[in-house]
């Protein structure tokens, strides 16, 4: 059975890349505006830090192998960030309290987890943010590789009580907003 943190932490070949997508630059940077606290679930090698300058930013991930990485990236990109290891994502809840922050990202990360995994993290990050911004995959199972999954994201927000603010497809992809009260 496919396990999240295993694969993370033992990819052969880790993720290098440092930029971010057409479609992260259209989103993020207005998602941010006149934010004090974010919280970002799964920033890996720091791809979208350039996009959180003058920002205090945690990131909550399991990867380790991506650590020096981001730290690279953040310092980049003048940003003060915080990542929080986790061990296991169905473990228990991060250390943070209910709405801790105002903005939380989930950039590319549900593409990577099982449904049962993408569950657990909408609604942990739905908990401890007050407003949750989403960019994931949204096309075929074709094709994907064995850690990628296609999920029904208007089925899981539905499945995690979630308050959807907005919804579209771009192309392949899918991008939402949500909050949980």
């Amino acid at each position: 059975m496919y396990d999240s943190k295993t694969y993370w932490n033992n990819r052969p070949n880790p993720n290098k890349g440092t930029k971010p997508e057409n479609i992260d630059a259209r989103h993020i940077p207005p998602f941010l505006v006149g934010a004090r606290s974010v919280v970002e679930f799964g920033p890996g090698v720091g791809r979208m830090y350039q996009f959180y300058k003058g920002l205090n930013v945690t990131g909550i991930d399991f990867a380790k192998q991506y650590e020096d990485a981001a730290t690279q990236s953040a310092i980049a990109a003048g940003v003060s960030m915080y990542t929080h290891r986790i061990h296991d994502v169905h473990e228990k809840p991060t250390p943070y309290k209910d709405n801790q922050f105002e903005k939380g990202l989930l950039i590319k990360v549900l593409l990577h987890a099982p449904h049962f995994e993408a569950v657990r993290i909408l609604k942990e990050v739905g908990r401890i943010a007050e407003e949750v911004l989403v960019i994931t995959y949204g096309g075929t199972q074709d094709g994907l590789a064995q850690h990628c999954f296609v999920h029904d994201y208007e089925e899981l927000l539905e499945d995690v009580g979630a308050t959807v603010h907005e919804f579209k497809t771009e192309g392949n992809q899918v991008v939402f907003k949500y909050s949980i009260k």
